[in-house]
């Protein structure tokens, strides 16, 4: 094992939308029939264009997704999804937890971090909460973590998903989990 690691005297760290970016990009663009596209930074607020191809499938993700980001005191990351022909499609607020459900498994059902989706309540007091489930693994990118030997990202991909989800479409609880095994 080697202790002198090699560290670099020119440290350049990325802007912070970057890393929303990476995020999105490699939770979303884990499925075939997404594809992110580059960040555009020409416009405030920044653009994190989406096509999916089957339009259905764009608007339950729309649905689901946080589509604005407040990333520093001056600057919004939006999200902009559209479908397979070029249009911008306009999300569907849930009215009950088992329509976010479907939501949720039409969204990401061919997205190859995404297991099952489960909804219930944690005691009987509680209300219905939506809990997608993802694989029990980790989201890593190159990203300047200087906390990190190789400046990667890393992080369980459920708690990806809870950074880019909206965690209560229509008002009802979308709590991301990791599956048991």
């Amino acid at each position: 094992m080697s202790t002198n690691a090699e560290l670099s005297p020119n440290v350049e760290l990325s802007p912070p939308q970057y890393t929303l970016w990476n995020q999105i990009n490699s939770a979303l663009g884990n499925a075939p029939t997404v594809k992110v596209g580059p960040l555009n930074t020409s416009t405030n607020p920044n653009i994190v264009p989406i096509t999916i191809s089957d339009h259905n499938q764009a608007v339950a993700m729309a649905s689901i997704m946080t589509l604005t980001f407040k990333v520093t005191a001056h600057l919004n990351v939006d999200v902009q999804i559209k479908d397979g022909d070029g249009n911008i499609v306009t999300p569907i607020m849930p009215t009950s937890p088992d329509q976010l459900a479907g939501f949720v498994k039409t969204a990401l059902g061919d997205n190859g971090w995404f297991v099952d989706v489960q909804v219930g309540k944690p005691n009987p007091m509680a209300k219905t909460i939506v809990w997608p489930v993802f694989a029990k693994a980790v989201i890593q990118f190159p990203n300047d973590d200087q906390t990190d030997l190789y400046k990667n990202y890393n992080n369980a991909a459920g708690l990806v998903f809870k950074n880019i989800l909206n965690p209560a479409p229509g008002g009802i609880f979308l709590y991301s989990s990791t599956a048991r095994s």
